[in-house]
C-alpha cells in the first residue's frame, strides 16, 4: 500500500519529471520541497501533492498520479494529507486552479470561487497570473471552523 510521506530534497528531480509527464508547470516549483507531499515506488515519485502557505490560506498545487497508478484513490491520499497539513500549519482556507479536474475536486468538497473573490496573497501566485490560463476553474475548501478541522 502506498503511503503519502512529506518530500524530500532528494524527491525533486522525480517530482519534477512527473509533473512534466502530466502536463503541469515546473517553472515556480520551490527548490525545497517542506509543503509537498509523494507517493513513491521504489525510489520514483508517482504522485504528489503540494501547497503555497500564505498566512491562513494556501494554494494546493501539482497534484498528479502516474498513469500507471490512477483509480487506486492515490490521489485523495495525497490531498487528505496536504489539507492536515495545511490545517497543522494554521491554514484556513486552500484553494486550487484546474483546467480539467473540477468534477473530482468537487467531490472531495472544493466549490468554485470567482476569480475575482480570491485573496491577493493567491492572486498574486506565479500559478494564477500566469502559468494557469484564464480560462481555469478556481475552486476552495475551508478546512477550519467546521471544515477539516473536525478529522485533526
Amino acid at each position: 500500500m502506498y503511503m503519502p510521506r512529506p518530500a524530500r530534497f532528494s524527491d525533486r528531480a522525480s517530482l519534477c519529471q512527473l509533473l512534466q509527464a502530466v502536463g503541469l508547470p515546473i517553472e515556480d516549483l520551490p527548490e525545497d520541497p517542506g509543503h509537498f507531499f509523494v507517493l513513491t515506488d521504489q525510489q520514483t515519485v508517482i504522485g504528489s501533492a503540494g501547497m503555497e502557505p500564505y498566512d491562513s490560506v494556501g494554494l494546493l498545487r501539482s497534484v498528479a498520479i502516474t498513469p500507471d497508478y490512477r483509480k487506486a484513490q492515490l490521489g485523495k491520499r495525497l490531498i487528505d494529507a496536504i489539507e492536515v497539513h495545511a490545517l497543522v500549519t494554521g491554514i484556513q482556507q486552500l484553494y486550487l486552479i484546474t483546467t480539467t479536474a473540477d468534477g473530482y475536486f468537487s467531490k472531495l468538497g472544493y466549490s468554485p470561487v470567482d476569480r475575482t473573490a480570491v485573496p491577493p496573497a493567491i492572486a498574486a501566485t506565479q500559478q494564477f497570473s500566469g502559468l494557469c490560463p484564464s480560462t481555469a476553474r478556481v475552486m476552495m475548501k475551508e478546512l477550519g471552523a467546521g471544515g477539516l478541522q473536525q478529522r485533526v
